[in-house]
């Protein structure tokens, strides 16, 4: 290949690339299995019309390489069949010291809190996200039941919101192709995270939390903490944090405005 060859053939592998990134997402409709399913187990909220899902690419996001000043404070409210609970405490704090933040709920956490789902949605602190319908680890499970696990989420979030998440963090972050690419098939991004809190221990103390994320976070970090739990010491170490990060120079924001920075 001559070197005229060599830059010509370059040259359009750099088109392809470019006509590709600029190519909208593909839409589909949500899995018909998904929604059968939906309409026998929650009847009153199931759809009249299939929606369109807006599919993404297989994506996982565990930190953004920036050299910004921005961080993603996210909780989970992990719901299961045998507890979910709540602390409303950590969202005052939130509210009060007006820090954004990116809330993962659980599709029967959404069920047991619906007034509240409505109320963080209609918050502009707050983008809400996909943390599967039960909690269980999805990666022992085949795709049948990860569909179901996040459709059926998807399905809730829609119903009490208006709008179907963008992101998705799986249960115990726990993941395989299987889950990624299924998240990706229902419009949704995976989050994971660089920085466990260990919020999720009710033993450790509020210090030790806040002086962990603190002394650990960096310019594009994710935080993953808990809003579950009221027995948790998330809401005493949250002012610390938000706080910290303060001084640091860190300023948080959600996931979606964080990986605007990529």
């Amino acid at each position: 290949m001559t070197n005229l060859s060599r830059l010509i053939f370059c040259i359009i592998i750099c088109l392809a690339v470019l006509l590709l990134t600029a190519l909208p997402a593909w839409t589909e409709e949500m899995p018909e299995d998904v929604l059968d399913g939906f309409k026998r187990a929650h009847p009153d909220m199931a759809p009249e019309v299939s929606p369109e899902i807006e599919q993404k690419s297989p994506e996982v996001l565990k930190r953004i390489e920036s050299d910004l000043s921005k961080v993603a404070l996210t909780l989970d409210a992990c719901s299961t069949w045998q507890k979910t609970g709540y602390d409303p405490d950590v969202i005052k704090i939130l509210k009060k010291t007006e820090t954004p933040a990116t809330l993962f709920l659980g599709g029967l956490w959404m069920l047991n809190y619906s007034q509240e789902t409505e109320a963080l949605h209609d918050n502009n602190l707050f983008e809400l996200g996909n943390h599967s319908y039960s909690h269980p680890d999805l990666t022992r499970h085949d795709p049948s039941v990860i569909r179901q696990e996040l459709g059926y989420t998807q399905l809730i979030a829609r119903k009490l919101t208006g709008e179907m998440p963008r992101l998705f963090r799986p249960p115990y972050v726990k993941k395989n192709n299987d889950v990624v690419d299924i998240a990706g098939e229902l419009g949704m991004l995976t989050v994971q995270y660089d920085i466990a809190s260990g919020d999720a221990d009710e033993n450790a103390s509020p210090k030790e939390i806040a002086d962990y994320v603190i002394d650990s976070v960096r310019p594009g970090s994710i935080v993953i903490l808990h809003m579950n739990n009221p027995d948790l010491p998330t809401a005493e170490a949250l002012p610390r944090i938000i706080a910290g990060l303060e001084l640091r120079g860190l300023k948080p924001v959600t996931v979606s405005e964080l990986k605007k920075q990529q």
